[in-house]
């Protein structure tokens, strides 16, 4: 039977009381969604015993879940998983007060902040919405979403301590994407028209797995062993393969433009695998999936409604986001609407989305959190200390760059799936960067004995 210290038993029974209470409130729910959810508390409950174990069913909960009504609000299972796991991150920081910073946590808050604070401004115009349970327009959904994203972050980059357990969970990340691919793929050999993700999300987002399992193995692979490399190898020809069934052009150029950026820079070999995703198409997919790839030939096609190049045209795409913006610029530039304002939809670029939702303030905090996270993977490259360690910040930088390329015509880090992978990959790069900062003090410390020597 498992024992624990008297000390390290109190945050674990008072997270266990947390989770029984969700437990009590999700069973009054209709089965099978009571069923789905009291399994994810229960699992919560149980992994407190090890919140490392816990914050593992993470990824696959942010990956594969559905939307779960509950009290009439629809949440998924990671929402319920974090119940538990912030419930015992906080009582082992008021018991030990031994929580691991990173260079992020301040603009994170900010990032938090400003989302309240722009969502109540909101409110005072008569733009943000507080009374409905409707996730694309609820305030207080959206908002708890953020709070949500930045809590994921502190708990993972203060749980993970070293390279090996950062590099156990972006490979953890990669089997999840991994299984919202095989879920699209499943759908689409029982529908034969499109590849759906799980209930309450866009039906593009397995697009997104796939480019970003292309992004995170072409920066894996050189270090990996003869035997990860096949396994990366073929992940990656999978992606690539089920790319185009998502209908997402987004993300099929993205893809297209890490590969050759990879291509023509580290790897060369990767350029062979640009004509995968058009020969599978071409000679193995409906009608429809390769008249969806063909109408990439329209991008310069000056069609303003989108109508005549089925919305491929880069003059179509750039209205929303940029008549939303002009709108946030004209009559609320400080904080904008307030979150969810408009739906995610409706303005189709996280940068417009930024702006638009929170202003200037919020679109500054944006840029600036990102500019931060591609400093912290360059310097981690350069502070790794072993040739696995540089990899997997390659693989990270690669995974931002795409996500700041496709962020321009769709939402991302606001979105509730694409916003949780992408709070994930930033919490392992500052698992990863951390340890290379004491890596780099501790050559730093030997030279200097050795001066002195």
């Amino acid at each position: 039977m498992l024992e624990w210290p008297e000390a390290d038993r109190r945050p674990l029974l008072l997270a266990a009381g947390l989770g029984a209470v969700l437990a009590l409130v999700v069973l009054v729910q209709p089965f099978p969604q009571a069923a789905v959810a009291a399994a994810a508390t229960a699992v919560g409950v149980l992994g407190l015993a090890n919140r490392r174990l816990l914050l593992y069913l993470v990824p696959p909960a942010v990956a594969l879940s559905p939307e779960i009504p509950v009290l009439g609000i629809p949440v998924r299972v990671e929402d319920l998983l974090m119940v538990p796991l912030v419930a015992g991150w906080a009582a082992h920081l008021l018991i030990y007060q031994d929580r691991r910073g990173t260079p992020l946590d301040r603009l994170l808050v900010g990032y938090a902040t400003v989302g309240v604070v722009a969502t109540v401004w909101g409110g005072l115009l008569g733009t943000a919405h507080f009374f409905t349970t409707n996730p694309l327009f609820s305030g207080p959904f959206h908002v708890l979403k953020r709070i949500e994203f930045v809590l994921l972050f502190l708990i993972l980059a203060d749980t993970l301590g070293t390279v090996a357990q950062a590099r156990r969970f972006a490979y953890l990340v990669l089997a999840s994407l991994a299984g919202l691919e095989v879920f699209a793929l499943a759908t689409f050999l029982s529908t034969r028209y499109l590849a759906l993700a799980p209930a309450g999300s866009p039906v593009h987002e397995p697009g997104l797995a796939g480019m970003l399992i292309v992004a995170l193995g072409l920066g894996l692979f050189p270090a990996a062993s003869r035997g990860l490399k096949a396994g990366l190898a073929v992940l990656m020809l999978f992606s690539l393969g089920i790319l185009p069934l998502t209908l997402g052009r987004n993300f099929t150029a993205t893809t297209a433009l890490v590969i050759a950026y990879v291509g023509l820079t580290q790897q060369r070999w990767a350029l062979a695998l640009l004509p995968v995703p058009w020969l599978v198409v071409r000679y193995l997919y409906p009608e429809h999936v390769l008249e969806r790839l063909l109408s990439l030939q329209y991008l310069l096609t000056p069609d303003v409604t989108g109508g005549a190049t089925q919305g491929a045209a880069l003059l179509s795409r750039v209205i929303p986001p940029g008549y939303h913006g002009l709108l946030a610029l004209g009559y609320s530039p400080l904080l904008g609407f307030g979150l969810a304002s408009r739906p995610l939809g409706a303005i189709d670029s996280e940068y417009a989305t930024q702006l638009f939702y929170t202003g200037l303030v919020g679109l500054a905090l944006f840029l600036t959190l990102g500019r931060q996270l591609f400093r912290m993977a360059a310097q981690a490259r350069v502070w790794a200390g072993d040739p696995s360690a540089q990899s997997l910040a390659r693989g990270l930088q690669l995974a931002l760059a795409a996500y700041a390329v496709f962020s321009i015509f769709s939402p991302s880090i606001s979105a509730a799936r694409a916003g949780g992978v992408f709070f994930l990959l930033a919490g392992v790069l500052a698992v990863l960067h951390r340890a290379g900062v004491d890596e780099a003090a501790g050559a730093s410390s030997r030279g200097a004995r050795a001066l002195r020597g």
